[in-house]
């Protein structure tokens, strides 16, 4: 089975390299200004990574705010610097008395609109003019650390740590609170959530949503499939989510509907930062694990498709200057990186070979087809991507420009064990200019025997790519068994990313206590997803074992993905429906386009409520409300 390539790739060159580290970097007018991991700022040359100056100060970490060539930042226990860059000279002012954030808070918590400056601090937000003088100021709360972003003149969003954003106008040395748009179900606390204000829209993150809200009245204009944001990007009217496990996500501004969906792009399954940046067709994705390696990796800007990952030695969190794409937030120096003018791996660069990827490890051969614009040494290496092990199936080879074919024969150690049916071959490109690089093919999913000529094959194959869903150990999906009300569960949880619940969650459920599926019921629990039934003792129970119905299905797909009733005026074309406890949920499916029904053989449909659901079933809806893909 050849796998063809997603169209023009673009790997990436060492441009230079910096003296020093960054933490984070903004680009500015005339420089790209960073803080050190020891603390001081300083002013890059764009062009050649040389530091312009350096303060003598140390400030905290957080990410800069930065105004054509004017950076803002805070001193440690100090309070609020102002940094004018003048050539290789810089002056500070320093408002005091002030309690700053910690050095673990990686946002911005600066806003400059014209001769106003807003700082949010732990539960006030106070207004300064350039000079340092105090102007005004009000207390927001103790839901801090605030993030903030502009929303027109004299206008700020302050967002606190559960996501839920406030508009406060300053008018006569008064801050004044517009409104405030608080959640029913407000997220776990995570602080670090950006803001990003598009048109009339802020958008944010509460509880693994994305939200839209109209800026002027507060009012939620949208909520989008689930995805715990921690990095937006926003380019023309599209906006790029980035959040941990690596969950990407392409959202209309407009509607908040998935253009598409990516997960599990490479090994790690967490991270602490994320960022985004974009260039040359392609949205630029890093992150980081306290400890562990970055993860650099591309896809494709119009559909999410892999293109490439970066060399381990060259990874880190992408930030936008001109046409370079810096990496920062290492222990290393920062690097700038550019493209290769010619793409160097060509159109069906990989041909695998029919045996199967998964189950017993017999092993398995293929031939790799390379095109070279220039004289070059490659290596291959083939990696399971659930278990993170590699092995070399092609040595390092130099070869001169032109298309190459080489056979490979991975031993039986590399075969794929587990259920994911998936993994990648990684092409390490060094050419003799000293450019290098890796780009990363996919392995495609190989149909398990009893999804072959089944009507919901390729639904089930994408749920397998993204982990959503296993085959059994004897190599069959059986795609028409029903599935229980834990194994749903477990589905849904792994689709939001959801390992279990908060620490200290008590579930109510009383059967659960030793159950394989029970961090994912409680976990959908904590969250309103499910709710169980209530026995006539008093008590709750989820009965994990008893086959889920459809109905019951179809509340848990509109608790768990935030989908909007059926519009004012919908009619149903179910004619078994009516009068049934989740008809309202069913409706929402089925305005929503994510749910068909079954024809009858007098040419009416009926959607069977009380009938159970299959494995086949659950994949595609699943598959259609989160817009899942894959190669």
């Amino acid at each position: 089975m050849e796998m063809a390539t997603t169209g023009p790739r673009s790997p990436l060159q060492v441009g230079w390299t910096a003296a020093v580290d960054l933490a984070n970097a903004v680009m500015g007018a005339t420089s790209l200004y960073g803080v050190t991991d020891a603390g001081k700022i300083v002013a890059l040359d764009p062009a050649t990574g040389q530091v312009r100056w350096a303060t003598a100060t140390t400030h905290l970490r957080n990410r800069l705010t930065v105004v054509g060539s004017t950076v803002y930042a805070y001193r440690k226990d100090e309070g609020l610097s102002i940094i004018n860059d003048n050539g290789s000279t810089f002056a500070e002012r320093l408002i005091l008395g002030i309690n700053p954030l910690t050095e673990a808070e990686p946002v911005s918590n600066t806003v400059v609109l014209g001769e106003f400056i807003f700082a949010a601090l732990d539960q006030a937000l106070l207004v300064f003019n350039h000079n340092g003088n105090f102007l005004g100021g009000t207390e927001v709360g103790s839901q801090g650390p605030y993030v903030l972003a502009p929303a027109g003149a004299n206008r700020v969003v302050a967002v606190d740590r559960y996501g839920q954003p406030a508009l406060y106008e300053l008018g006569d040395s008064k801050l004044t609170r517009r409104w405030l748009t608080t959640f029913d179900d407000p997220g776990t606390g995570q602080a670090e959530r950006p803001v990003v204000v598009a048109g009339n829209l802020v958008i944010t993150g509460a509880n693994g949503l994305v939200i839209a809200v109209n800026v002027n009245t507060g009012a939620i204009m949208w909520r989008s499939a689930p995805v715990s944001g921690r990095s937006f990007l926003v380019k023309g009217s599209v906006l790029y989510v980035a959040g941990p496990f690596a969950h990407l996500m392409a959202l209309d501004l407009a509607s908040g509907a998935a253009l598409w969906r990516r997960m599990y792009l490479y090994e790690t399954d967490s991270a602490s930062k994320v960022a985004l940046a974009y260039g040359d067709g392609h949205i630029y994705a890093g992150a980081w694990v306290p400890g562990g390696p970055i993860h650099l990796f591309a896809v494709r800007e119009v559909d999410g498709a892999f293109a490439w990952q970066a060399n381990p030695m060259r990874s880190g969190l992408p930030v936008n200057v001109g046409n370079r794409l810096v990496l920062v937030g290492t222990t290393q120096p920062a690097v700038a990186l550019e493209s290769v003018p010619n793409p160097q791996i060509g159109p069906g660069a990989i041909q695998w070979s029919p045996n199967p990827l998964r189950g017993a490890r017999t092993g398995f051969a293929g031939t790799l087809n390379v095109t070279l614009a220039q004289r070059a040494t490659i290596t291959a290496t083939v990696l399971r991507e659930s278990e993170g092990l590699g092995e070399v199936i092609l040595a390092k080879a130099s070869r001169n420009a032109g298309t190459h074919t080489a056979n490979w024969n991975a031993g039986a150690p590399s075969g794929f064990s587990d259920d994911n049916q998936f993994g990648r071959i990684l092409v390490d490109v060094e050419e003799s200019g000293g450019a290098k690089y890796t780009v990363a093919a996919l392995v495609p999913v190989n149909t398990l025997p009893d999804l072959l000529g089944h009507w919901a094959k390729a639904n089930v194959e994408t749920m397998l790519y993204h982990r959503h869903i296993g085959g059994y150990p004897d190599l069959l999906f059986r795609p028409d068994n029903l599935v229980t009300r834990a194994e749903t569960s477990a589905i849904i949880a792994r689709t939001l990313g959801l390992s279990g619940p908060s620490a200290g969650f008590q579930t109510k459920f009383v059967d659960i206590a030793a159950h394989w599926a029970r961090n994912a019921i409680m976990a959908l629990e904590e969250r309103a997803v499910i709710n169980g039934f209530l026995e006539s003792d008093g008590t709750y129970t989820f009965r994990p074992e008893l086959n889920i119905t459809r109905g019951q299905e179809a509340r848990i797909l509109v608790n768990a993905y935030g989908i909007a009733p059926a519009p004012g005026g919908f009619r149903t074309r179910f004619t078994d429906t009516a009068g049934h406890w989740a008809r309202p949920d069913i409706e929402a499916l089925e305005a929503a386009g994510f749910v068909n029904g079954f024809q009858e053989a007098d040419g009416t449909f009926s959607y069977r409520p009380e009938q159970g659901l299959t494995r086949a079933e659950l994949s595609t809806v699943v598959v259609r409300i989160l817009h899942l893909s894959r190669p």
